[in-house]
């Protein structure tokens, strides 16, 4: 978390968010009482992420497998209006697109 104190680059600050955003979508699935099996699995993975000592900038690709963080946002976008889910999976698709070229092509320990 040293990341959002110092700033140094824009990858080490977005790595920091999407793991602050991993943590809270993962508290919010232990409020919604999800499926227990599923809920272990997801916190493990969690767990066994973070607490790694591997690059930090692998973090977020060692948590795509915690699919119980994906639920609060699933559930939500149950609730919305079709346009509504059109917008927001269509952005996110654009916007992980793009991050991950951006992050292919100037950030280089990204291969």
């Amino acid at each position: 978390m040293a990341a959002l104190h110092r700033g140094n680059g824009w990858v080490e600050v977005s790595v920091a968010v999407l793991l602050v955003a991993h943590l809270l979508a993962a508290g919010l699935a232990v409020r919604r009482s999800v499926w227990p099996p599923l809920l272990v699995y997801g916190a493990l993975v969690v767990v066994l992420a973070l607490a790694q000592s591997n690059y930090y900038h692998c973090k977020p690709r060692l948590l795509a497998p915690a699919l119980v963080v994906l639920l609060p946002a699933a559930l939500a976008l149950a609730r919305a209006r079709r346009t509504t889910r059109w917008v927001v999976l269509g952005g996110a698709a654009l916007f992980g697109s793009w991050y991950g070229a951006y992050l292919l092509t100037t950030w280089r320990y990204a291969i």
